[in-house]
């Protein structure tokens, strides 16, 4: 049995079967928890490292992998969220958080 279907296996037992998540599996590694809704919570740069493996695995150099995987993501994914019909993910993007803190 794969670790992401574990994972899967792991909320539904701790959570029940009506946890809310992203129907693609490849962002099943970036589960960092559940929200008291239901709703999983996502890291977003384990959501990118994830995405980019996959870009790596068909021939793309890391670079040109981070990119098309961050692209999709923004593009693809976290613009889709406000029409999800059964509420949305959480995403936690945390360099975006910190980010001000680190500049002064």
């Amino acid at each position: 049995m794969g670790i992401l279907k574990k994972r899967r296996e792991f909320l539904a037992e701790n959570y029940g079967d009506d946890v809310i998540l992203f129907d693609n599996p490849s962002f099943d590694s970036a589960i960092i928890g559940v929200t008291h809704d239901n709703r999983a919570v996502y890291d977003y740069d384990k959501m990118i490292d994830s995405l980019a493996k996959e870009y790596m695995a068909e021939g793309e150099t890391t670079e040109e992998a981070v990119t098309m995987a961050t692209e999709w993501i923004e593009f693809n994914t976290l613009r889709a969220l406000p029409y999800v019909s059964n509420g949305p993910v959480v995403v936690f993007n945390t360099e975006e958080m910190f980010d001000d803190e680190e500049n002064e």
